[in-house]
């Protein structure tokens, strides 16, 4: 802490924010992430509104299987401050397929992919989110169609290889 207060001085609690959202995604990168959440914690004591820590806290406790109601309030939460953000669109729909609401969770994929751009960075998970989704609403054939496309944008994920050939939800 006294780093920071160093770097923003007393009166900067945006710039406290999003210092200590960077250390919470470090930390997360590291997997580490009891630290991971203590720092996103204290980024939202300085800005409960940082829609970004929001967004990173939300993702990574429904990837951590970590508190769900937790991370679908920051996550709508984020989603409200930037409705057009297609990230948190997407957080959100991972959220709720966590919570095991797919059919909802397909509504906000679908709204998070139409607003990519054609090749945008990380567009591959978005496509792999929706297959995951379709799969669970039994639509294997839109899945496979969904994870090809994923495959195709990152040809490195083992793990799309294998959904595609066994047709099935595979957690990572």
């Amino acid at each position: 802490h006294i780093a920071i207060d160093s770097i923003c001085g007393d009166n900067n609690r945006q710039e406290r924010s999003y210092f200590y959202g960077m250390l919470g995604d470090i930390y997360s990168e590291k997997e580490m992430l009891e630290q991971c959440y203590q720092y996103y914690d204290s980024a939202l004591v300085y800005n409960g509104n940082n829609a970004l820590v929001l967004n990173n806290y939300a993702y990574h406790l429904a990837c951590n299987n970590g508190d769900l109601l937790k991370a679908e309030t920051m996550s709508n939460k984020s989603m409200s401050i930037d409705t057009e953000n297609a990230t948190y669109i997407d957080t959100y729909a991972w959220v709720l397929f966590k919570m095991n609401s797919y059919t909802l969770a397909r509504i906000y994929i679908e709204k998070a992919i139409g607003k990519l751009a054609p090749d945008e960075e990380g567009s591959a998970e978005y496509y792999e989110h929706y297959g995951d989704i379709l799969i669970m609403l039994g639509e294997a054939d839109k899945a496979v169609e969904q994870w090809t496309k994923a495959l195709e944008l990152a040809p490195e994920r083992v793990v799309l290889k294998k959904k595609i050939e066994q047709k099935q939800y595979i957690e990572e």
